[in-house]
């Protein structure tokens, strides 16, 4: 899946946040340009992250009709990785080669695992390469579209 951009779960939250209208506009127009371009990919993991962070922790966020309408349309229209349990054993050694915590070191070998060379997240060090996998902050300062490919 080269060229395919891996999608963490901040960002499909602030997509339906509506505290910072300025990180859900911003968001959407990320997520809006990879669907166009068909680079965006999912995994189960993310969305099981999304359903309940928007469902629990986003005050005024989503009705739970607007939760689901999002996840089936991703579903839809995205292919959404797999956590097999090759991902699994993966992410538990790159849990110990990095000291992530496992969740980050699942969505890094879910990446790893199924050839995708970028994710999009908040979470890590913007640039940030690790296991061959690399890491862009779209709400960094001079954030370009076109680093994404797109």
């Amino acid at each position: 899946m080269a060229g395919s951009v891996l999608v963490d779960t901040n960002v499909l939250v602030y997509m339906m946040d509506p505290r910072d209208l300025a990180k859900r506009a911003h968001a959407a127009r990320v997520i809006s340009q990879l669907q166009r371009h068909s680079r965006g990919v999912s995994s189960q993991q993310v969305l099981s992250e999304f359903a309940r962070v928007s469902s629990e922790r986003v005050p005024d966020g989503p009705s739970r009709e607007e939760l689901i309408g999002a996840v089936v349309d991703f579903g839809r229209t995205w292919r959404i990785l797999p956590v097999t349990p090759a991902v699994i054993a993966e992410a538990l050694g790159v849990a110990d080669r990095t000291g992530r915590t496992f969740w980050d070191a699942q969505l890094i070998a879910t990446a790893k695992v199924h050839g995708i060379p970028t994710v999009v997240s908040e979470d890590f060090e913007d640039g940030w390469v690790c296991e061959g996998v690399r890491f862009v902050n779209p709400f960094a300062d001079g954030f370009d579209p076109g680093s994404l490919g797109v």
